[in-house]
């Protein structure tokens, strides 16, 4: 019985990548007897043994990211387009709240957990991190890393406040690829309609947030970071928010002056 047990472990490890195929991965519980045994026995060596357990890892790794993507994919097509009813000085956007009640269902549907982390970096600083997780094991992430938002008259509380609800929301869109919309007026409104909102490159939300934060530092940091960032970034918000950037830059020079 033990010389079957270590030919079976050499031929496991001579064999490692053909069982990264999900087809070939015995049964989760038959793996967990089989190495309970082989850490039993005297004849295994040790050193095989771990590297054995390793490759069990990557390859249970390697199946649970399969399993998420499979998800994700099947998900996206029932995920819903989110009203945007909350409204600020520079237009209307989606609620958190909103979009958690829009997504939940769905994400129940497909083993999917959205959640969020927040630390502060320092007394004016909030990094929100979004994480995406599938029952599988497998999780993604994404961060968004901002000033405290001092708009509006807001204490040092609010103003961090409000800088981790941008951030919850903008992590959310970006892990789930949610799209929002304007509330329907019910055909109540007059004149054109507007056109459509271009979709944001990869990656915008969070470039957006640190580029306000930034502006609290003053013109000289705020040019700077503008003359660095992507092309892209930079022509996306000039066609879609030139009020927003007109005020960061005058919110920078106050602060320079």
């Amino acid at each position: 019985m033990r010389n079957a047990m270590v030919k079976e472990l050499l031929t496991i490890e001579e064999d490692a990548p053909v069982l990264l195929a999900p087809a070939a991965v015995p049964p989760a519980d038959n793996v967990a007897l089989m190495f309970e045994r082989l850490a039993k026995d005297p004849a295994v060596d040790v050193e095989k043994f771990e590297r054995l357990m390793a490759m069990q890892e990557r390859i249970l790794a390697h199946n649970a990211r399969s399993e998420y993507y499979a998800a994700f994919a099947e998900m996206q097509g029932k995920l819903p387009t989110v009203e945007e009813r909350g409204e600020s000085n520079n237009g209307k956007y989606a609620l958190h709240e909103d979009i958690v009640e829009a997504v939940r269902p769905v994400l129940k549907e497909f083993g999917f957990i959205l959640t969020h982390r927040t630390n502060f970096p320092d007394a004016t600083t909030v990094r929100v991190v979004g994480i995406l997780a599938h029952r599988g094991g497998h999780h993604e992430e994404t961060e968004f890393l901002s000033k405290a938002d001092t708009s509006g008259n807001k204490n040092a509380i609010q103003a961090l406040g409000s800088a981790q609800a941008y951030g919850q929301r903008y992590t959310s869109r970006a892990l789930l690829n949610l799209a929002s919309r304007a509330s329907d007026d019910d055909g109540h409104a007059t004149g054109p309609k507007p056109k459509p909102e271009k979709p944001a490159p990869d990656g915008y939300d969070p470039w957006l947030g640190v580029l306000q934060g930034i502006a609290e530092d003053g013109d000289s940091a705020f040019e700077k970071a503008w003359g660095d960032s992507k092309p892209e970034y930079r022509k996306h918000l000039i066609e879609t928010a030139p009020k927003l950037l007109a005020a960061m830059r005058t919110k920078a020079r106050k602060v320079g002056k």
